[in-house]
């Protein structure tokens, strides 16, 4: 019968967590890595997946008894295309010259940061609104949700808009994690316009991983060939 095998030289453990903000740091993780062989080994390889990577070079040799500290760093977080809450992950491979085939390290990098999106009050995403009255009088406002399925909180302000008053944010101005915010859009006309659109763009701060949305507001009054809203 065929024997198991000589054990494995080296221990550490199976798994290490990371996390990437948008527009932020990325938050490295260390490995320590101990050499139980009752000799002398060396790592040969360091082999990452997933975009992950390690600075430090190889071959590697470490002392009997001694351990080493191996320092892993997930990838950037890429505004406009990872979304906060998603989980990143890889391998880290490990090759010595010395005892038995090695267990791969599972590696996780959580993506933080906020996703932002426009949204009707049945939540069903938009990107445009009409304010339109077919009475010659002024719209009502309508309302925008703003909501946030990330993971941090975040502050908004908007700008853009001079034939539409916009109203504050409610509660607030930050958007919090798993949560929305709204304001209303009100048709403002004091040149005697019926009709009108433009284009107003919503602007956070704090960890972002969506591009600022915009909204395309347009507004008609039939009826009336002059047209006077406050």
């Amino acid at each position: 019968l065929r024997g198991r095998g000589p054990p494995p030289a080296l221990s550490y453990a199976a798994g290490l967590q990371m996390r990437a903000e948008c527009g932020g740091v990325t938050q490295p993780a260390t490995l320590t890595i101990d050499n139980v062989a009752g000799q002398a080994v060396t790592i040969t390889s360091l082999t990452t997946t997933g975009g992950f990577f390690i600075k430090t070079a190889t071959p590697l040799a470490i002392a009997v008894g001694q351990q080493l500290q191996l320092v892993v760093t997930p990838p950037p977080a890429v505004i406009g295309t990872d979304r906060g809450g998603a989980e990143i992950t890889g391998t880290l491979t490990i090759t010595a010259d010395v005892g038995g085939e090695l267990p791969p390290v599972e590696l996780k990098s959580t993506i933080v940061g906020a996703n932002l999106d426009l949204v009707d009050a049945a939540s069903q995403p938009i990107t445009a609104i009409a304010l339109d009255s077919a009475d010659a009088s002024c719209p009502p406002p309508q309302t925008v949700f703003i909501r946030n399925q990330g993971n941090a909180d975040a502050d908004l302000f908007v700008s853009g808009a001079s034939s539409f008053a916009l109203g504050g944010f409610s509660p607030s101005s930050t958007v919090p994690a798993g949560g929305m915010v709204s304001h209303d859009v009100t048709v403002v006309s004091f040149s005697g316009a019926c009709a009108g659109s433009e284009t107003f763009t919503y602007q956070a701060t704090g960890l972002v991983c969506t591009d600022p949305p915009a909204l395309q507001a347009s507004f008609n009054i039939a009826g009336s060939s002059f047209c006077f809203c406050s």
